[in-house]
């Protein structure tokens, strides 16, 4: 996937400064998605599967003495059967956009969503990769398991560290307190507003996450031409090479692109070469039962296309 550097910025406008309005929350708002995960090494197969996701806004649920709403999301992969479900708590206030902590795999009106997993417990999100990593390393040719099991490690740390910025992998260390803006305890903070390029705010403190507003774009997408901000999130566990890009706009969750590597070596430090692993998700169409106010403009974006179920931003 082609990252460039080069990018349209518009500016934010006072519309998109809405305060408490900029993300869709109304109840019977839906969004689909398309995107690939793949996991990669020079000189050998790449191997893939594809994703369409669904998120609807389906009502309300009472968490922590306040109201949350609430988002269903179901992610159907290539050669599997099986829809995952995620439920997602969002509040949103004039000062950001902010989920409860809780294990997105609990549906609504379990008691158990109280209570932090911990790390070892049931990472659905993982099951994709774990498909994945088991044909790339039988297709590698390389006899040192050692060297293939470490690097499986570190790459699976990574890939498990998104997964829990993405709410799918519920963290087990309480928030006392967070960054000034209107986060309460046991929530993570999302968006923070007036969104804006430069912006910055910690998403959650244990593990550190923080996200980083490189610019506002105009984006070409299956479902059209959209505004939205390219947000860049950072992590203790990501190295130089590692991007963890989303897309937000008053649409909506607008997009990602994730891209991890891991150098593979054996006993004696010698590299074998990196082990890549890729994942978009762009959104493919939506319905709004609140139409935004502001209307795009014509003009010239940055172009999503797609190759397949392979989504690249050019």
């Amino acid at each position: 996937m082609s990252q460039q550097e080069a990018i349209l910025n518009i500016g934010v406008s006072q519309n998109n400064q809405q305060q408490g309005e900029y993300y869709p929350l109304a109840i019977g708002n839906s969004w689909a998605y398309t995107g690939e995960s793949s996991i990669s090494m020079e000189g050998s197969e790449s191997y893939c599967i594809s994703i369409n996701e669904k998120r609807t806004i389906v009502g309300k649920e009472e968490l922590f003495d306040r109201e949350y709403i609430l988002e269903k999301q179901e992610i159907a992969q290539s050669g599997r059967d099986e829809i995952i479900t995620y439920w997602i708590r969002y509040r949103q206030d004039r000062a950001g956009l902010y989920e409860a902590d809780v294990a997105a795999s609990d549906p609504p009106g379990e008691d158990r969503y109280i209570i932090r997993l911990s790390d070892d417990n049931l990472d659905l999100n993982c099951d994709r990769w774990t498909v994945l990593w088991q044909n790339f390393a039988n297709g590698l040719n390389i006899i040192d398991n050692d060297a293939i099991e470490r690097a499986r490690i570190l790459h699976f740390n990574k890939i498990s560290a998104i997964n829990e910025l993405l709410g799918r992998k519920a963290n087990s260390a309480l928030l006392s307190s967070g960054p000034p803006g209107g986060i309460l305890p046991d929530e993570i903070q999302r968006l923070r507003y007036p969104l804006r390029p430069r912006q910055e705010w910690i998403i959650r403190d244990i593990p550190l996450f923080y996200s980083f507003v490189e610019s506002h774009e105009v984006l070409n997408l299956p479902a059209g031409r959209m505004s939205g901000f390219k947000i860049r999130i950072y992590n203790e566990l990501l190295d130089d090479d590692d991007i963890v890009c989303l897309w937000y706009g008053r649409r909506g969750f607008l997009g990602m692109y994730v891209h991890l590597e891991t150098e593979m070596y054996d006993s004696e430090g010698n590299s074998y070469g990196a082990i890549i692993s890729d994942e978009d998700l762009f959104l493919d169409s939506y319905n709004l039962v609140k139409q935004e106010k502001d209307i795009e403009k014509p003009g010239h974006g940055k172009n999503v296309q797609t190759n397949g179920s392979n989504l690249s931003v050019r």
